[in-house]
């Protein structure tokens, strides 16, 4: 995978309206044309250019240099699958929560009844 689908994956993360590529190529202070040229992969940019993009867009130039789009997608997966396991186990924490509650007013309950009784 090239630097340029890296600075587009990440760029429109970031900037992801219509006008992403002009906002970003201000941001940076260079023009639209060279932010599209890298993203297509027509040029690279310089060393000095991919540390703004970097620090821009919140990432290493490692992050950029190593990505490979299927890691990504997969890492995605996987945070998501983390974060819906995290909400499962803190729901039934509640509900584990409510029933012990439950139980409590229950016992109560009767317990006032009992003594209504006698």
């Amino acid at each position: 995978m090239s630097i340029g689908c890296a600075i587009k994956y990440f760029r429109e993360k970031l900037f992801p309206m219509q006008g992403g590529q002009a906002e970003f190529a201000a941001v940076l202070g260079v023009t639209r044309q060279e932010v599209c040229a890298w993203e297509n992969g027509k040029r690279v940019p310089t060393l000095r250019n991919l540390r703004k993009i970097a620090s821009a867009l919140n990432v290493s130039i490692d992050e950029i240099k190593n990505y490979k789009e299927g890691d990504v997608h997969a890492q995605a997966q996987q945070h998501d699958a983390e974060y819906w396991k995290d909400l499962a186990i803190a729901y039934k924490e509640k509900i584990l929560k409510y029933e012990e509650e439950i139980k409590t007013l229950r016992a109560e309950l009767e317990t006032r009844k009992l003594g209504n009784k006698g």
